[in-house]
């Protein structure tokens, strides 16, 4: 399988996962569990999304992109989370 075969095949779309019990649990409890983990890694990229260089250029020049990212998987996650329970 080619690496865009890959690439399209994981993309956007529904897909249909069997997990016993146990796994459904173990996966719930995961999501909730570190969620505060997860807000703290956000919070983390913030702050230094905001540290400047004597010029006021970022000093971290992909800490903003990675806090956006980050929050964007988190609402992710808690969508996840909320149609599992």
């Amino acid at each position: 399988m080619t690496a865009k075969q890959q690439s399209t095949e994981s993309g956007g779309g529904l897909r249909t996962v069997t997990l016993t019990a146990d796994q459904w649990n173990t996966l719930y409890f995961y999501l909730l569990t570190s969620t505060k983990y997860r807000n703290g890694e956000i919070e983390a990229w913030e702050r230094l999304a905001l540290e400047t260089n004597e010029d006021g250029s970022p000093k971290f020049i992909h800490a903003a992109d990675n806090a956006r990212y980050l929050r964007d998987q988190e609402k992710t996650l808690h969508e996840i989370a909320q149609s599992i329970c």
